[in-house]
């Protein structure tokens, strides 16, 4: 069934075999993502490179681990509203929950509800993943005895001085 905007509504049959599909490609992206992880915080920097590349890399995948909880946490909540019918998209629906559990007052924070979209999750989860690949590369390329040395040194440079100013220090 081919989806025009406002025109038709899709099956909701194949709107669950999509989610499907995309809580399976979820899964395969956190899988990798802890992966990608664990080995760029296995791998040793004795062997010169920059350390800030590496952090950075490593703080990028941890965030994507995070937002991709985030999105594998919304699925079930929008198969709830696909079963309610009127559903077009998967990205699309807006899935309504609450931050807090329901042991708080709620005279407190009124449960802070909220709703969100699957693809803001999900966008979230792959930049910050293709990010930290980005600088795992780029430490990477830091870490290679053909390196230039003057390539090496701006580099390096480069993360002492946004350390430096993160920190409140000139250099």
């Amino acid at each position: 069934m081919h989806l025009v905007p406002g025109d038709a509504v899709v099956d909701k049959k194949d709107l669950l075999l999509a989610l499907g599909f995309f809580k399976d490609w979820s899964n395969f992206m956190l899988v990798t993502t802890v992966a990608a992880l664990g080995w760029t915080a296995k791998v040793e920097t004795t062997n010169a490179g920059c350390r800030c590349l590496q952090m950075t890399s490593m703080t990028l995948f941890a965030l994507s681990i995070a937002f991709a909880v985030f999105t594998l946490a919304l699925v079930p909540l929008i198969a709830e509203k696909i079963a309610g019918g009127g559903v077009n998209s998967i990205y699309e629906v807006e899935a309504k929950f609450y931050v807090l559990p329901d042991f708080f007052p709620r005279t407190l924070t009124d449960g802070l509800p909220r709703e969100l979209k699957l693809k803001s999750m999900c966008w979230l989860q792959h930049v910050l993943f293709l990010l930290g690949v980005a600088f795992y590369a780029l430490w990477s390329f830091t870490r290679l005895p053909s390196t230039t040395w003057s390539m090496r040194r701006l580099m390096c440079w480069t993360c002492r001085t946004i350390r430096a100013r993160s920190c409140g220090q000139r250099r």
